[in-house]
């Protein structure tokens, strides 16, 4: 972490290929699939060091600067430097507690800002969303939730899949739900859309399906989930024959859905009664998403 530091401090002074070499060995160890106690060190243990203290004050100097190309430079230094730094739960918690998610949301918020630095701001906001104590930041700041509907409707699946991960994570806390919800009047639709749009793309489909099936497990929202489309779409998933993650969550929703009358009856007309409520099938899934 002190190294991170070091590094942080003199980036104006050392070769981007270093820099790269240095946030790639951490990612290795930190976020790859093998565990260890390296791994473990880093991605559990508390420390001592002032790293994200650090980088959050780089991050705001950069972003505030009149010096823009240069300025540009360097912030997307920063935020690729944070974003290793985040794989470790302490200094996500740290982030939060020191007003990180201010600074990416207004680096996000900046018309100047270029996508590039946009998009790395997005993955840094997806790490810290891990933690239960940024679900707050959705709540308290409307125009965060509204950003990340405006997000989820544009047509960069890397920035759609990060925007509809922070979501996920952030649902995990109810007051969260009907925050994301009156950030802007078609946060559902946009979602429901998604299903269609990005219909090949695995991850982002499966992040979609598990913040639809968190809406519609709260019988209060089942009213916006009537379109004939959207159902058959999730009967569609349904009835693959692979039993595949995203079915899981499919037939979750649909089951989800027969708690109101209309969707019950729309359900048993479009024939798929006999797949949700078949005893023999269970989801085996707990709805919060995939990590």
């Amino acid at each position: 972490m002190n190294g991170f530091e070091w590094i942080a401090r003199n980036a104006e002074f050392i070769s981007a290929k270093a820099i790269a070499e240095a946030i790639g060995t951490f990612k290795e160890i930190a976020g790859g699939t093998a565990v260890n106690a390296l791994k473990q060190s880093l991605v559990a243990t508390k420390h001592t060091s002032e790293v994200m203290s650090t980088v959050a004050s780089l991050l705001r100097e950069a972003s505030a600067s009149a010096n823009r190309e240069q300025n540009e430079a360097l912030l997307l230094v920063y935020l690729n430097l944070l974003e290793p730094l985040l794989l470790s739960d302490p200094n996500a918690e740290k982030a939060v507690q020191i007003g990180t998610l201010d600074i990416l949301f207004t680096i996000l918020s900046k018309p100047t800002t270029p996508p590039p630095q946009k998009k790395q701001a997005l993955r840094c906001l997806t790490l810290i969303f891990r933690v239960d104590a940024a679900a707050s930041f959705i709540v308290a700041h409307i125009d965060f939730g509204r950003l990340l509907t405006e997000v989820i409707a544009s047509g960069d699946e890397e920035n759609v899949l990060s925007a509809t991960k922070i979501i996920r994570f952030a649902l995990k806390h109810p007051p969260a739900l009907e925050a994301v919800y009156r950030a802007s009047n078609d946060t559902l639709q946009r979602l429901l859309a998604n299903l269609s749009r990005f219909d090949k793309n695995e991850a982002l489909l499966e992040e979609t399906l598990s913040v639809i099936r968190i809406y519609t497990a709260k019988f209060e929202y089942l009213d916006h989930f009537k379109s004939a489309s959207f159902l058959n779409k999730i009967i569609e998933i349904c009835n693959a024959k692979e039993n595949s993650r995203k079915k899981q969550i499919a037939v979750g929703i649909l089951r989800n859905c027969q708690k109101n009358a209309v969707l019950a009856n729309q359900i048993k007309l479009m024939g798929a009664s006999e797949t949700v409520n078949d005893p023999n099938y269970q989801t085996n899934y707990s709805g919060n998403g995939p990590v």
